[in-house]
């Protein structure tokens, strides 16, 4: 049978096929074939598109979902925090107070001992010692440390976790030691997260310093970096003569740190 996919007569240069209605057995199976097969395929993207729009339905109505949840987690801390701003407002107001703090500055403030002992296992010791039991107000010294402003701040954070960026700008080096010695780890993260942000080659080495003191690591990683990248400013310097004079052990770390930045440069220049 002639057909007119794959018979053709040839005459000259040109080349005759038989009518397009006619068609062998073979060629009209294989081309019910790739019908059968792009049949399938269309219909197999058309359930792969709704299973994609299936499951983005999915995942929106879980989203949303969790939105609602956050929204209702934010609604209720919320309401938990103007809760406990009564307790901010107790001290600003000294309702009730029973015990005074006494600055480096000669001033002192009032607060409440349930407050400091339940945020500081250094005042919680502190208040269970039989001095401390009396009913009379007594007075706690906190020496070189605070002063009037920052003692404020200090408080002022136990009883509300909070403090504005411009008291921290001023402050945050004095709070980070005086949370360190009372033991008030959130306050010593508030203050050492705005010192790691703070860390510049010129204030690095009080940093450094600061870091040790208070075993602030992050602070301490960030100072270190900061050496490294201006090494040759740095440690070329008077002030880092007098600094490795007085704390020799972090010197010598730093030494190291920046020998072994150093030789890891050398290394991938070798590489090229």
């Amino acid at each position: 049978m002639d057909c007119c996919v794959c018979s053709s007569v040839v005459v000259g240069t040109i080349a005759y096929r038989p009518p397009r209605n006619t068609i062998c057995a073979g060629c009209l199976e294989g081309a019910q074939s790739i019908l059968s097969v792009s049949s399938r395929i269309e219909q197999n993207w058309k359930l792969g598109e709704d299973d994609r729009q299936l499951s983005s339905k999915i995942m929106l109505l879980h989203a949303s979902k969790r939105i609602e949840h956050l929204e209702l987690m934010e609604r209720e801390a919320s309401r938990k925090l103007r809760f406990l701003e009564s307790l901010a407002v107790g001290f600003r107001e000294g309702i009730h107070t029973d015990v005074e703090l006494v600055a480096n500055d000669g001033h002192s403030i009032r607060a409440h001992r349930i407050v400091l002992a339940t945020k500081s296992s250094f005042f919680k010791v502190l208040f269970e010692v039989d001095a401390c039991k009396s009913e009379h107000s007594g007075a706690v010294m906190v020496p070189e440390l605070l002063n009037h402003s920052q003692l404020e701040n200090f408080i002022e954070f136990l009883y509300s976790a909070r403090i504005s960026d411009d008291d921290l700008s001023k402050n945050s080096a004095s709070l980070l030691v005086a949370a360190d010695k009372y033991d008030i780890p959130a306050l010593a993260r508030t203050c050492e997260e705005y010192l790691t942000s703070s860390v510049t080659s010129s204030n690095v080495l009080e940093m450094l310093e600061l870091a040790t003191l208070c075993s602030a690591e992050a602070l301490k990683e960030s100072a270190v970096k900061t050496v490294i990248d201006d090494y040759q400013t740095i440690l070329f310097s008077k002030e880092y003569e007098e600094f490795a004079l007085r704390s020799s052990m972090v010197a010598l770390e730093i030494s190291r740190a920046v020998i072994s930045h150093l030789s890891s440069l050398r290394e991938e220049i070798d590489k090229l």
